[in-house]
């Protein structure tokens, strides 16, 4: 009886221990994967700037 007592304490001290390392973990990581998104946003934005410029000067005939 103490035997399996024993095991199952370890069994869910064990996983607990795990989901704490995994929320940690999780949590960690969750700031430089906005700054990644914000990045790759700012890119975006700048690329379709660039685009709308590109295409309004190949067809925009300047005065002379």
């Amino acid at each position: 009886m103490k035997k399996s007592f024993a095991m199952v304490y370890t069994i869910s001290f064990i996983l607990f221990i795990s989901f704490v390392m995994v929320f940690i973990i999780k949590i960690s990581s969750y700031s430089p994967r906005i700054m990644k998104d914000l990045t790759l946003y700012t890119q975006g934005k700048i690329l379709l700037y660039d685009a709308k410029e590109s295409f309004l000067n190949i067809f925009y005939i300047k005065p002379i």
